[in-house]
């Protein structure tokens, strides 16, 4: 097995500067909740029984239930009046974790600050297909007048795909939990949710690889020394790779690429045509498996299609790991399908097919993507997100 990338590393982190995406005020409302239902029942009863026995001891609880209402209702309204949320640029997850949403929460009120609000996505209406993020909620315990907080909000990737973000609401029930308010956004954003990255066993690189591993880390190849092509910096990139000359002429960083041994270069390629939807999401887990564990082997790997359109080019290096998972959670309509170049079919590279059908590919090795051997027990494409009882 190998290990699996997490949030923590490049590629998930979140620019910290608000969203070009236009935010558009809704409105406010008011929601029935149980708690105000029950209080209302029971002020309810308080009156009857008031009524009918004449009793001033019920009177005076009445009127006090009636005083707690109407407070509750006043100080809810004005807690969310002048409250405006702007989604922070989202980051892009990976199936089996929790994506962090953040949210710039500005308090326009001149003197009363806002206590005790929510964050919450609210579910697209009318969305077709499954639902890709589980319920996205974050919490900001106090909010001071003419001031803003940065308020994060975490919520599970559930399948691979475009999650889609529509609008976002704070919700407040301060101060007596009786009265629920809300006041809603509309700010249209979209997450990328990378497949879940199978923990294939090292040895379907064995014959790849040329040897077989034996344990531990494999040390990642270097490259050799031949000079193979300039480009932009990337994240991940050493600082040793930076072509100085060029990056002042061009007053931007520009690094040098080394040419990758033929034995070191890896296409995967992916067959998902003509296949049931369960078996593609199986195939994408494994493919994406494969990546990371070429990767790890310091493999230069690219990802295409069956028909020999690029959608990840030949590149080495841990930091294009993410745009080869970014291709498979586009599948089947990638964002960008890049013309195959000369550089990307260099012969001597070598292709290993993995198939959502059963092999019957002639030429290259074939990996069948959903194979059940492949997977641990109980392994899906899809994560059930734990409940409140299985997290606590």
């Amino acid at each position: 097995m190998t290990d699996t990338p997490s949030q923590t590393q490049p590629g998930f982190e979140a620019m910290a500067r608000p969203s070009d995406a236009q935010v558009r005020r809704i409105g406010r409302r008011y929601h029935v909740h149980l708690p105000g239902f029950v209080y209302v029942v029971t002020t309810v009863v308080l009156v009857l029984g008031a009524i009918n026995g004449q009793n001033n001891l019920l009177f005076a609880l009445f009127g006090l239930a009636v005083g707690g209402l109407v407070v509750s209702g006043l100080l809810s309204g004005a807690n969310l009046v002048g409250i405006a949320v702007q989604r922070m640029p989202p980051v892009h997850g990976l199936v089996g974790e929790q994506v962090t949403v953040r949210y710039r929460v500005r308090n326009r009120n001149f003197l009363m600050g806002a206590f005790a609000v929510t964050i919450e996505e609210v579910p697209p209406t009318g969305s077709r297909g499954p639902h890709r993020l589980g319920p996205v909620r974050g919490f900001a315990a106090y909010i001071p007048a003419r001031k803003e907080v940065i308020v994060e909000a975490r919520g599970w990737c559930l399948s691979r795909g475009g999650a889609e973000l529509a609008r976002v609401r704070a919700v407040s029930t301060f101060p007596f939990g009786l009265t629920r308010k809300s006041v809603a956004f509309e700010q249209r954003q979209r997450i990328r949710i990378r497949p879940r990255i199978a923990p294939l066993p090292r040895s379907v690189l064995a014959s790849i690889d040329g040897r077989e591993p034996r344990g531990g880390r494999p040390r990642p190849w270097r490259g050799g020394d031949e000079f193979w092509a300039l480009r932009e910096y990337a994240p991940g990139d050493g600082v040793r790779s930076i072509a100085w000359k060029p990056t002042a002429r061009l007053d931007r960083l520009i690094v040098r690429d080394r040419a990758t041994g033929g034995s070191r270069r890896l296409w995967i390629e992916i067959h998902a045509t003509n296949a049931t939807q369960d078996d593609v999401e199986h195939t994408l887990c494994a493919a994406a498996g494969l990546v990371n564990l070429a990767y790890e082997a310091g493999f230069a790997v690219g990802v295409r299609t069956e028909d020999g359109a690029v959608l990840s080019p030949l590149r080495t290096g841990r930091a294009y790991l993410w745009e080869a998972l970014d291709a498979l959670a586009e599948w089947p309509a990638p964002r960008q399908a890049l013309p195959v170049r000369s550089g990307n079919t260099a012969e001597g590279s070598s292709v290993l097919v993995v198939s959502a059908r059963h092999p019957s590919v002639d030429g290259n090795q074939v990996l069948w993507g959903a194979d059940p051997s492949l997977f641990p027990p109980g392994f899906s494409p899809r994560f059930e997100a734990p409940t409140e009882d299985q997290r606590s």
